[in-house]
């Protein structure tokens, strides 16, 4: 049995989807949703960097939603509960990493939607990961603004002068903090470090 795939969205994460899905025997990319202009009509392996493979994008959500394919690989940037709620009710099954990973967190009144659409259509709806640029980029920002101080990284004077260690100073500034704001000097002696998070 091959299943058939919609996928929504081609950014980062969704290029990789069409590759993974042209590289499998069991799949077959029916069909993509593109948000711009300059993609509508491409070739999906096109977009991908593989060979055409004669399936076009476009932005038409009507004629995607009437080729009755098993499932949609949901990856925009930012996630419609209208919009998933739609597929869901047209029969389509939908992966997501754009929202859903943790089904409880979310209002009852949106997880009653999600039910009712997942009845009307015979579907089945799974949050798979993270949305693109979270834990990548975000987080790793965010945690790095807590650090009051960083460690030494070594350097060289010269391509045959001795190695040395570079001289840090403890940072007075949380960045993490909305807004900034000016946290206390640790001792010199301190090799302990400092975090501050803001609540969101």
């Amino acid at each position: 049995m091959t299943l058939r795939i919609v996928q929504w969205a081609t950014g980062n994460q969704g290029v990789e989807a069409i590759q993974a899905v042209i590289d499998r025997p069991d799949m077959a990319l029916a069909g993509g949703w593109v948000s711009s202009d300059a993609k509508d009509g491409a070739d999906l392996g096109t977009i991908a960097g593989r060979d055409p493979i004669g399936v076009a994008a476009t932005r038409d959500v009507d004629a995607l939603l009437a080729l009755g394919v098993d499932c949609v690989a949901y990856m925009p940037r930012i996630a419609s509960l209208d919009e998933v709620c739609r597929i869901l009710a047209s029969g389509a099954s939908v992966v997501t990493t754009a929202f859903l990973f943790h089904p409880p967190s979310l209002p009852t009144a949106d997880q009653e939607r999600l039910r009712v659409a997942c009845a009307e259509g015979g579907s089945t709806i799974h949050g798979n990961g993270l949305n693109p640029g979270v834990l990548s980029g975000v987080l790793p920002l965010a945690m790095s603004g807590m650090a009051v101080a960083s460690s030494a990284s070594p350097s060289r004077s010269g391509p045959t002068g001795p190695s040395t260690r570079a001289r840090t100073s403890p940072s007075t500034t949380c960045a993490s903090a909305d807004p900034p704001t000016r946290c206390p000097r640790t001792p010199a002696t301190s090799s302990a470090s400092t975090a501050a998070s803001s609540g969101r």
